[in-house]
């Protein structure tokens, strides 16, 4: 389960009204000076946010709402270490852009801010102090992700989301991580690659509904902990006409993150066991993991890339539906 910042922020506040919690220390000076509401101008403006979200594409922003002046009282007089008032805040989810294959729709929050250096602010605060919780939980958060634009600030779980959000805002991406956590995000050239090789792909008629995998998740399985991870990882269900459907594994390497050859091999291996007949396509920096022959040679066709030799040992028979979307997992186990 993906160690979400946001329900973090829910934890803190539900086990504050919780008889059996400790204790908490109360802010009543910050508390006394949140407004009864938002200010007209200030709903205004985070409704035409979330509106110039919601616009951008078919589950982005769904379920929006505009948070109560006393919910966000309450979030202060149950965390110590928030103090902050904002103009306004608001709530929406966000569903896979990969038509919903990546798994359940991630809640973001919208603040709407003074000024960018009251949102910096803002900022810091929230991810001091949530990521001091985690780390006294034991809960794992490897670090808080942001769009950000002059006066407001998107908070996501993912970097993907964050990125795509700010994007269509106008704005830039920032992480803070958590505790000695280096290396929270896939390098942002390598995600960069991974959907220009996804375009190809789809301006060459095979169905891809691409989706970058989720690398707080990834890192947690033993496989990958062994190996390391590349610069990022994607995959897709790819549709291949008459040639049929499998899962298109993406891989993009960084200077900074597991090369090309100690983890290749090893992903390949891994890929293999799983019953499946499953075929390199090699590229500059990136490679794609295809199932069969024929779908390898339609992918390198498509990409420019070059079907390597390798083969697996033993070639099963058995369908390769696809897995949750998280990385290039090809084959369902026999």
């Amino acid at each position: 389960m993906r160690r979400s910042s946001l329900i973090l922020v829910a934890v803190v506040v539900l086990g504050a009204c919780d008889p059996s919690s400790p204790s908490q220390k109360t802010v009543p000076d910050v508390v006394d000076d949140v407004p009864d509401d938002w200010a007209p101008e200030a709903r205004a403006r985070i409704n035409d946010l979330a509106a110039d979200l919601s616009e951008t594409r078919d589950g982005l922003c769904t379920d929006y709402t505009v948070m109560s002046a006393d919910d966000y009282r309450l979030g202060l007089f149950t965390q110590q270490h928030a103090r902050y008032i904002p103009r306004a805040v608001a709530l929406c989810s966000v569903a896979s852009s990969s038509g919903g294959t990546g798994g359940d729709a991630e809640n973001v929050e919208i603040v709407l801010h003074d000024s960018s250096e009251r949102r910096d602010e803002f900022i810091d605060e929230r991810s001091a102090g949530l990521c001091d919780l985690s780390q006294r939980n034991e809960i794992g958060l490897p670090a808080l992700r942001f769009a950000v634009g002059d006066d407001w600030s998107v908070q996501t779980d993912s970097q993907a989301v964050a990125i795509e959000i700010g994007g269509a805002l106008g704005g830039a991406y920032r992480v803070k991580p958590c505790g000695d956590v280096t290396d929270p995000d896939w390098d942002v050239d390598a995600v960069a690659r991974l959907d220009a090789l996804a375009n190809r792909v789809e301006t060459a008629g095979i169905d891809c509904a691409f989706a970058v995998g989720d690398k707080d998740l990834l890192r947690l399985q033993r496989h990958y902990a062994e190996i390391g991870l590349p610069g990022a990882l994607g995959s897709c269900d790819a549709t291949y006409g008459d040639a049929g459907s499998s899962v298109l594994g993406f891989v993009a390497y960084a200077d900074d993150a597991t090369p090309r050859d100690q983890f290749l091999l090893s992903e390949f291996d891994e890929l293999c066991s799983g019953g499946a007949d499953v075929r390199i396509v090699a590229g500059d920096g990136w490679d794609l993991l295809a199932v069969t022959g024929p779908h390898a040679e339609l992918v390198a066709t498509a990409t420019g890339g070059s079907p390597t030799s390798d083969r697996c040992a033993v070639v099963s028979t058995v369908p390769t539906t696809a897995l949750p979307v998280q990385g290039p997992i090809i084959p369902q186990e026999p």
